[in-house]
């Protein structure tokens, strides 16, 4: 889940390993592509 503030929050279920992981972090709102766009061709 991305919430309005740009954080990342969920689960990761990985069924080749068995094994569950949480995943938290924040959209690097400088490096974010607005949705309908594209990245290819962009410089970085």
């Amino acid at each position: 889940m991305i919430n309005k503030q740009g954080v990342i929050s969920g689960t990761l279920n990985n069924t080749a390993t068995d094994s569950t992981q949480t995943i938290e972090g924040m959209v690097d709102k400088d490096h974010s592509v607005p949705h309908g766009t594209s990245r290819q061709g962009a410089a970085d």
